[in-house]
């Protein structure tokens, strides 16, 4: 786990940011159809029901009392449903609590880097022939899932069910469709919790990627979490996409050691 203080972002920085993670996947977990939040112990059981690892996860919030029989308790609920799943560290894992999970034939997955930002950082140059437009009725939020789905190379049934028109209704949540004559071509999504604006679902579609498109629509969620009182912005970068961020300005505070069955483990993260 990198050295949080040498960065300039302390304990509680990482703290919220992980706790806005968490909440992010919980708040999405209520409303997608079928899904459900399980809370006992450390864990916080996140639950959608989609055929895809990444957003069936397990997030280990602090130390397991009984590493092995939460663990467990995670591991049947996702195979008694048959849905692929993550284990998820937002602490790393202790030596019984590694052993527990490798008896469970869980193996490691790619681990995610958090990353944060302060909202003082100056704002990048505005993409020349960009529109970008916050959903605000359904049509735009088909665009959002669209350009989320071909971008991530994810199914559009996923994407569809992933961003219900209940999404609208979240007063904690923003979804953004970016446009370029007239076509949605890339997204992102700020989730506003625990004093962290999080960026989400920045994606761009094939033919428009290497413009600067993804950093428009990340700039435009943290320009709207400094609007809506903000201090930080965070967010969940694969190891590919991390540079760019730190072009940006954000820094990689923390890590997040994933879990998963063999055939799970190459799931990607979103």
């Amino acid at each position: 786990m990198p050295n949080m203080r040498d960065r300039g972002f302390s304990a509680e920085m990482v703290a919220r940011l992980g706790a806005n993670f968490v909440e992010t996947f919980r708040s999405l977990a209520r409303i997608v159809d079928g899904g459900e939040v399980i809370e006992y112990g450390g864990i916080s059981l996140v639950v959608t029901g989609l055929p895809a690892a990444a957003f069936n996860i397990a997030f280990v919030r602090g130390p397991l009392a009984d590493p092995a029989a939460d663990l467990s308790r995670a591991v049947a609920r996702f195979q008694t449903a048959n849905l692929p799943f993550l284990i998820r560290f937002c602490v790393p894992p202790d030596p019984v609590t590694s052993a527990a999970a490798k008896s469970l034939g869980l193996v490691d997955a790619p681990a995610l880097p958090g990353m944060a930002m302060s909202n003082t950082v100056a704002e990048g140059t505005p993409c020349a022939g960009l529109n970008i437009v916050c959903a605000r009725d359904r049509p735009t939020l088909e665009h959002h899932a669209d350009v989320c789905a071909r971008g991530f190379g994810i199914s559009a049934d996923i994407m569809d069910r992933l961003v219900p028109p209940a999404l609208l209704e979240m007063h904690d949540a923003e979804v953004y469709v970016g446009y370029v004559d007239g076509l949605p071509v890339t997204s992102s999504a700020l989730f506003l919790n625990n004093g962290v604006a999080g960026v989400y679902n920045v994606a761009t579609v094939d033919g428009h990627r290497r413009k600067g498109l993804g950093a428009a629509m990340t700039w435009h969620a943290v320009q709207r979490g400094r609007e809506l009182g903000c201090q930080c912005s965070g967010l969940l970068s694969s190891p590919m996409g991390q540079p760019v961020y730190e072009r940006m300005g954000f820094r990689a505070i923390t890590e997040y050691p994933s879990l998963g069955l063999p055939q799970d483990r190459s799931a990607a993260p979103r």
